[in-house]
């Protein structure tokens, strides 16, 4: 077992590994109108990511929440007003929050039938904030991944553009 960033992760080829951040909305570089890279990936990886509000977010504008990666920032789930972004929920494939999710067969069930574990070659992954800047609240995203390819990773982004 390694310890990344606080978390015990488990070490080997194949084998599940977590890694997790916080994103701090109040925070400038994270909450500005544009793409934001919160996991890199490189080389050939499997990955199933969770969004977690653990402090509403606030905005002084219309702003909008989507969550992908860089070939879509929408690809897993489609822009959604920040006021929907409430503290104890989590985001849902289809663009839609609940404050649980269900996986069973590899999909999450909460009213959609989308596929939350995906294959990312190279493809950074994130969120995109459209209309407004943010202006507080806290989401934590969790990743959970393993190496297809031999020497693939995935590491914190920095919250530059996707």
């Amino acid at each position: 077992m390694n310890i990344v960033q606080g978390i015990i992760a488990p070490v080997g080829f194949g084998r599940l590994r977590k890694l997790q951040t916080s994103i701090n909305f109040a925070t400038a570089g994270w909450n500005e109108v544009r793409s934001h890279e919160v996991f890199t990936v490189t080389g050939f990886v499997s990955a199933l990511v969770f969004y977690r509000v653990t402090q509403s977010l606030t905005s002084g504008g219309a702003a909008t929440v989507a969550f992908g990666d860089q070939g879509s920032t929408g690809r897993y789930s489609a822009a959604q007003a920040y006021t929907n972004l409430t503290a104890g929920n989590l985001v849902s494939p289809g663009a839609t929050v609940s404050a649980f999710l269900r996986l069973w067969n590899n999909y999450f069930v909460s009213g959609t039938g989308n596929n939350a574990d995906n294959v990312y070659i190279d493809w950074d992954l994130g969120y995109e904030i459209a209309a407004a800047a943010l202006t507080g609240g806290i989401i934590e995203a969790t990743c959970f991944w393993t190496p297809i390819s031999d020497g693939a990773t995935v590491a914190l982004g920095n919250g530059e553009a996707l």
